[in-house]
């Protein structure tokens, strides 16, 4: 679930139409008409998106337990992203009425679910791990010169049995106990 803040706009002036050789022009000038928010739900494994009416909206907000995505880390969120594909392929332009912004809300839901375009996610726990690893403060980042090692508690069980070779039997127990947690 994410949020959208947006205004409806009205234009100050006609815009005036394209024409051969020339685009429509639109005066930076707008009428700010109100806001609100568009929320969506997004289960990505169904392909399945929805947008409620505001109050709707508003009273099943108020049972959720918020998670807030880190700083800088938006493109985690997969519900951002398809507000972002929703501005771009429904709303990316002034709309100063809220039926009329509803209508088109539910035209893009309609749309996007009748093609049931699921999410094919590819960021592993692997990948967080390497990628985000101030957040997971019990990993040890993997410092093998050689291949790849798969699995951690085993790349931290031969950590553990070099620490020992090298008499560093405190050390070596660490090791084997932060795997262990």
């Amino acid at each position: 679930m994410d949020e959208k803040p947006y205004q409806l706009l009205a234009h100050a002036r006609d815009p005036i139409p394209a024409a051969a050789g020339r685009d429509l022009r639109v005066d930076s000038e707008y009428v700010r008409c109100a806001t609100c928010s568009i929320f969506v739900w997004v289960e990505p494994l169904a392909g399945w998106r929805e947008a409620f009416p505001p109050e709707q909206a508003h009273a099943l907000a108020q049972r959720l337990e918020i998670h807030h995505t880190p700083k800088h880390g938006s493109w985690l969120n997969i519900a951002e992203i398809e507000l972002s594909a929703l501005t771009r392929q429904c709303v990316d332009r002034r709309i100063s009425d809220l039926d009329v912004l509803n209508t088109e809300l539910t035209a893009w839901q309609a749309a996007t679910n009748a093609d049931q375009r699921q999410v094919d996610w590819q960021f592993t726990t692997e990948d967080t791990r390497v990628k985000l690893r101030h957040l997971h403060p019990n990993y040890q980042a993997r410092h093998a010169t050689n291949a790849y090692v798969g699995d951690w508690r085993a790349a931290m069980a031969t950590r553990a049995s070099m620490l020992r070779k090298v008499g560093r039997e405190t050390d070596a127990q660490t090791v084997e106990d932060q795997a262990a947690a």
